[in-house]
């Protein structure tokens, strides 16, 4: 499986049973969707090795949404820096 499988793949849940009671349910993420208790849906192509070096030696890089953070952050809607999605931070 690749990495973009995996990243496809997110695990599937009965949200009606979780979510049982409210009348909505809760905001779902800006960029990609997903439903709170999801693992967000990357919104850009995996990077290459060669840009995330560049972004390395520039001190900031993109999550998977095209957020920029620092090498092992998480943006204002919850998506990880690329480091931390390809276990490199």
């Amino acid at each position: 499986m690749t990495i973009r499988d995996q990243l496809a793949n997110d695990d599937e849940r009965d949200w009606n049973a979780q979510f049982k009671g409210f009348d909505e349910l809760p905001p779902a993420c800006e960029t990609c969707g997903r439903l709170p208790g999801e693992r967000h849906k990357a919104t850009r192509p995996v990077p290459s090795i060669e840009t995330i070096e560049q972004w390395e030696h520039d001190g900031e890089i993109e999550t998977t949404d095209g957020c920029v953070v620092e090498l092992d952050g998480r943006c204002e809607h919850g998506h990880r820096a690329w480091t931390l999605v390809l276990g490199l931070a």
